[in-house]
C-alpha cells in the first residue's frame, strides 16, 4: 500500500513539474510575441512599445499569482 502511495504522490509532482514546464514555455512565447507587434496593434490593445518590450524582458516565472492557479 505504500508503494501504491508513494507511486501517486511521484507521479502527481511529476505532473506538476511538466505543467510548470509547459506553462513557461507558453509565457516565453507570448511575451516574444508581444515584444514583436507592431505600433498600431500595440495601441489597439492599449500599450506602448516601451511597456510591451518591458514584458517582453521579463524572466518566465515572474507572472501574476492567477496565472499560476
Amino acid at each position: 500500500m505504500l508503494t501504491l502511495l508513494h507511486r501517486s504522490a511521484a507521479a502527481t509532482r511529476w505532473r506538476a513539474l511538466v505543467s510548470l514546464i509547459a506553462q513557461a514555455i507558453t509565457t516565453r512565447s507570448q511575451r516574444r510575441h508581444l515584444g514583436q507587434l507592431d505600433p498600431h496593434l500595440l495601441c489597439d490593445i492599449g500599450l506602448s512599445g516601451a511597456q510591451a518590450t518591458a514584458e517582453a524582458r521579463r524572466p518566465v516565472w515572474d507572472v501574476p499569482s492567477h496565472w499560476t492557479r
